[in-house]
């Protein structure tokens, strides 16, 4: 069982976005998080997707 799981994912991106501007590719993601199976990426991408995109519409939640 991997030490990670998506809500690391979620982090890291929150974290490279707001350091950079720009958020990991999917590909970065499964680099970096390579013992991680990709469903959690993709749960970890999705999180990330409703917190910036309803920051990014001004919206709360």
């Amino acid at each position: 069982m991997s030490a990670w799981n998506y809500w690391h994912v979620y982090n890291h991106m929150r974290n490279v976005y707001l350091s950079t501007g720009v958020a990991p590719s999917r590909d970065d993601l499964l680099d970096k998080f390579a013992e991680l199976d990709s469903r959690q990426i993709d749960e970890g991408i999705e999180e990330f997707d409703l917190a910036i995109g309803n920051r990014k519409r001004g919206e709360a939640g």
